[in-house]
């Protein structure tokens, strides 16, 4: 049985995504030494889906009892793969509604080897405004009385023709406090560390909440200038049956950390 040193979580809600994602991940990594884990619900259409096709060798499959959020089949699947390949050093996460585009996965890897104080590499995000919805109101975190940037929704890029959301060029590696936790790769031992993903968020505010449990343990956070992806934005977290709530969520972050946060990059 091969060892792997990377390990990929992919929770589903559905299948519309999932085959297109898979080809597309062993498309755009050179490398090999990494694993896939597709975690879904026992809803029976996915069930017959997931049987019906054949995967990649690199692909696990588990599937859980019951109607779960993004951080439990998230948490669920690096669980699974670390007591599989004990020896995994990294482990990430990429929605399904999500497409990679070359290199993502090495230049994050590449990221957490260079800075060695690091634990979190996450790419920059493409969106189309059409389907990002960009006239609502949507707004991220970051700790008060920081003057660390926060990965905010941005500008249009002239480079990248699209919507990301870093405001202003970005030409170099950024440091940030809060980042969308669609896509992102982690040193294990982090979150080991902080426990993973806390399991009462409701498809929403579990990164925040993560990243301020890495911030605050010391850890860095970097958006890598080179590793890029495109988001169709939220296509599984209003899919029926998510069980997705951002109003409790947000109780939830606000009771937790003591309403050490403010809200930033609010937009209409």
């Amino acid at each position: 049985m091969y060892d792997y040193n990377i390990g990929i979580v992919i929770p589903i809600y559905g299948t519309k995504f999932i085959r297109g994602l898979v080809k597309k991940i062993f498309e755009t990594v050179s490398m090999n030494n990494f694993c896939i884990c597709i975690v879904h619900d026992n809803k029976p259409e996915i069930v017959s889906f997931m049987t019906q096709h054949n995967w990649h060798q690199n692909v696990e499959i588990i599937q859980l009892s019951g109607n779960f959020v993004f951080a439990e089949k998230v948490n669920a699947g690096w669980k699974y793969l670390t007591k599989k390949f004990p020896h995994i050093e990294f482990l990430g996460t990429i929605s399904d509604d999500t497409i990679p585009y070359n290199s993502w996965l090495d230049v994050m890897k590449t990221a957490l080897e260079a800075y060695t104080d690091t634990a979190i590499a996450a790419p920059i995000m493409e969106v189309r405004e059409g389907i990002f919805r960009i006239k609502k109101n949507y707004s991220y975190f970051k700790l008060k009385n920081s003057e660390s940037p926060v990965f905010c929704e941005g500008k249009i890029n002239k480079d990248y023709k699209l919507p990301i959301i870093y405001e202003g060029k970005i030409d170099k590696d950024n440091f940030v406090q809060v980042i969308s936790g669609f896509c992102f790769l982690a040193r294990r031992k982090a979150l080991e560390s902080v426990g993973y993903f806390d399991e009462r968020y409701r498809n929403s505010c579990e990164d925040a909440d993560l990243c301020f449990k890495i911030i605050s343990n010391g850890w860095r956070i970097v958006v890598c200038k080179d590793a890029c992806v495109f988001h169709y934005g939220g296509e599984s977290r209003y899919l029926k049956g998510a069980n997705t709530d951002m109003d409790l969520s947000r109780k939830i972050l606000a009771e937790k950390w003591g309403f050490n946060f403010e809200y930033v990059g609010k937009k209409k």
